[in-house]
């Protein structure tokens, strides 16, 4: 079978509820290594929080962090990578804007670097490649590639209004508690089917060669414009809707191995 270009989501696809990767999809995996095909990680997080799987999977194939923000080779250093930045003049809105009055924490990052605007070191601390800075350090000249953003949820609305003022970042927004909401900012480009014209040349696969897995709304687009876009069972309705292929089982049950064992008829 003539190799194929595969663009796995992380988070609810590739990994399980305990963010693990199960024998099945690693068993996969390898198989169609083997076979030639090229596996590329492509996901919302940034490097310093997914080259773990890319490491466990021994994968030396180029990387898609922050859903295309970030396109990179760890390995292979003839791959020049590909950043999307914020304007300096958005960013420096951002940061001295009303949503600073009220909100809970704020980071910034440039690609492994993290700046710490409001908030504690906790959760990036269990991450060795992430280089963190606090807000003193912080330099507009560090190109701006993602903001995080945590507010209570009863100033919702006035942050909606905050960020809709800038036409060129887009946003997720995620229920974190009860109380808390959570927003993804990034480059207005950012977007995981924007990757596709660089990896599709860079492995030489066309394009009826593009498979992609994914679950969620960062996903849409690679779903819809990949020539074999599968959603997963557990993907939300909006994802399901352009997929071509839904699978039979859910993240938590190898449904990206199930899906891809049938497909390419590996009989594992």
């Amino acid at each position: 079978m003539k190799k194929h270009l595969l663009l796995i989501d992380l988070d609810g696809t590739l990994l399980d509820d305990r963010s693990k990767i199960s024998h099945m999809n690693k068993n996969v995996i390898e198989k169609l290594k083997k076979q030639g095909h090229k596996i590329v990680i492509a996901t919302g997080r940034a490097h310093y929080r997914s080259h773990m799987f890319y490491e466990e999977l021994d994968l030396r194939t180029l990387m898609v962090n922050r859903n295309a923000s970030h396109i990179h080779g760890p390995y292979d250093k003839e791959f020049k990578p590909i950043c999307e930045y914020m304007d300096e003049e958005t960013v420096e809105k951002i940061l001295t804007g009303d949503i600073r009055n009220y909100m809970d924490k704020m980071y910034l990052e440039h690609l492994n670097n993290v700046y710490i605007i409001k908030g504690d070191r906790t959760f990036y601390e269990d991450y060795p490649l992430c280089q963190l800075y606090d807000e003193k350090e912080q330099s507009l000249s560090h190109r701006t590639c993602f903001i995080c953003i945590t507010i209570d949820k009863n100033v919702y609305s006035k942050s909606i209004q905050f960020l809709n003022q800038f036409p060129m970042i887009k946003y997720e927004q995620y229920t974190m508690r009860e109380d808390k909401v959570l927003f993804n900012v990034y480059p207005i480009k950012s977007d995981k089917a924007n990757s596709f014209s660089y990896l599709s040349e860079f492995y030489h696969i066309p394009h009826e060669r593009i498979i992609a897995f994914g679950d969620g709304v960062n996903d849409i687009n690679m779903i819809k414009d990949a020539h074999i876009g599968v959603a997963m069972k557990n993907a939300i309705d909006e994802v399901k809707e352009h997929a071509k292929f839904i699978t039979e089982e859910s993240n938590h049950k190898s449904g990206v191995g199930s899906f891809l064992n049938q497909y390419f008829n590996l009989s594992i």
